[in-house]
C-alpha cells in the first residue's frame, strides 16, 4: 500500500527509488514503535493512531514489509512494461 501511495504521489520517481522510500517509510514506522514518548502513546491509543503507528515492534514485520514492497515493485514493473509497449 505504501509503495503504491508513494508511486501515486510521485509518478516520475524511478521504481527502485519508490521501492527504497517505501521500505524506509515502513521501517521508520516500525522502529518508531520502540519509542515510548507520552504524546506518541496517546496517539497510538486512538483507533487511527493504532492503525497507522501500530502497537509493538516485531522483527517479522520488517520482513513482511520487504516482501510486500518487492511484490508491489514487481507488479508495477509488469504494468509499466505493458503500458510502454
Amino acid at each position: 500500500m505504501i509503495f503504491f501511495g508513494i508511486r501515486l504521489l510521485s509518478i516520475d520517481l524511478k521504481l527502485y527509488k519508490t521501492f527504497l522510500f517505501s521500505i524506509l517509510f515502513c521501517f521508520s514506522i516500525e522502529i518508531l514503535q520502540l519509542v515510548k514518548l507520552k504524546w506518541l502513546i496517546t496517539i497510538r491509543n486512538t483507533t487511527l493512531g493504532h492503525y497507522v503507528l501500530g502497537a509493538g515492534f516485531l522483527w517479522l514485520d520488517l520482513v513482511c514489509y520487504i516482501i510486500g514492497a518487492f511484490i508491489a515493485y514487481k507488479i508495477d514493473t509488469k504494468i509499466s512494461s505493458s503500458i510502454a509497449r
